[in-house]
């Protein structure tokens, strides 16, 4: 009867084992990217609504805040005047994008808190 492993059985056991570590590796990585991302549109998020809530009081809101640019654009609607921030900047993906917008209405007493 013979005892231990062939190197056959030793060599597929180490396969096995390099393809569950590349898996694991690879989920590791994934899930970084993916906070990093979660976090670059939460500060979007954040300095969009703030944005936004400059212009609905009346104040002047940033034109850039690095790493970040911001653009606004605005029409007249049925309800008011609705405005759109767009907060651009570089990832490590490469350049993104997220517009946000807001109908802030013509009579104040009508704003939705």
């Amino acid at each position: 009867m013979r005892r231990g492993f062939s190197l056959v059985e030793a060599l597929i056991s180490l396969v096995i084992l390099a393809v569950v570590l590349l898996g694991l590796a690879a989920s590791i990585m994934m899930s970084h990217s993916m906070a990093m991302r979660t976090s670059e549109q939460e500060s979007v998020l954040w300095l969009a609504s703030d944005a936004l809530d400059a212009l609905e009081r009346g104040d002047s809101p940033p034109s850039s805040v690095p790493p970040y640019s911001l653009s606004y654009s605005s029409g007249d609607v049925p309800q008011g005047r609705r405005w759109v921030v767009t907060v651009t900047w570089d990832s490590a993906s490469g350049p993104r994008s997220l517009s946000f917008e807001r109908v802030m209405p013509r009579d104040p007493s009508l704003a939705v808190n």
